[in-house]
């Protein structure tokens, strides 16, 4: 996305969307009492920043977001990746929030699998999980600011289905910026978080003004037990 900065002045309307699905979550985890917060993809840190009375650490793989992050919320965001078992044996049991917005699509089904095991030992007992990801219901729709171009013919029950998220520059025209993520049916997020030990798990769909939902928002809780093998 940097890069795509640099050569094409974009349309607004796929950030506006993204925004106003951060939003969403945000006025959700307002809602909740907790101390301490872990965001997976935090890129610049901006969504930490309105928990500042909290302890936040966010982490990233990509260090040119990380570098952008102002200076007071730099100091909390870590090159690291929740598939790594060395950090998530630091963190274990110890947030009690875990939020992630726009990053699970860029998983195959196993590497979401073993995201959502890391992210159940890092949360405290009762600990809650929240992200977003696009709605895999409506992917083949047309919404305003980007477009999908599947590697295969659409089929809502394929995983792990590659597509690439091209979007629109101010002219009209699209532009591969090198966003490449993979579908997979809401059942089988589903049923990787139940297996990965969450109950309570709710999904609100994030519609904004569209006549289609583009977003849905997860929010569960951290079980007593993991329920293996998947």
């Amino acid at each position: 996305m940097k890069n795509a900065k640099k050569y094409y002045e974009l349309d607004k309307s796929s950030q506006e969307l993204k925004i106003y699905a951060e939003r969403t979550m945000l006025e959700k985890l307002k809602n909740n009492k907790f101390n301490s917060i872990l965001e997976i993809g935090c890129g610049d840190g901006h969504f930490l920043e309105n928990f500042n009375n909290k302890e936040v650490l966010g982490i990233d793989l990509d260090l040119g977001m990380i570098s952008q992050a102002q200076t007071d919320i730099r100091n909390n965001l870590l090159f690291a990746d929740i598939l790594d078992k060395k950090f998530v044996k630091k963190q274990k049991n110890y947030f009690d929030i875990v939020s992630s917005n726009y990053v699970f699509m860029e998983m195959k089904e196993k590497q979401v699998q073993k995201a959502f095991r890391n992210i159940f030992e890092i949360l405290k007992p009762k600990g809650e999980f929240y992200f977003i990801i696009t709605n895999p219901k409506t992917r083949e729709k047309k919404f305003p600011g980007y477009k999908l171009v599947f590697s295969d013919d659409f089929d809502y029950n394929k995983k792990d289905l590659e597509f690439k998220v091209l979007l629109q520059t101010k002219e009209g025209n699209y532009v591969d910026v090198g966003i490449r993520d993979y579908h997979m049916p809401l059942e089988n997020y589903d049923r990787l978080l139940g297996k990965s030990g969450f109950n309570k798990i709710e999904k609100t769909e994030i519609k904004k003004n569209l006549p289609h939902s583009f977003a849905v928002l997860y929010s569960c809780e951290k079980g007593l037990v993991q329920n293996l093998p998947l």
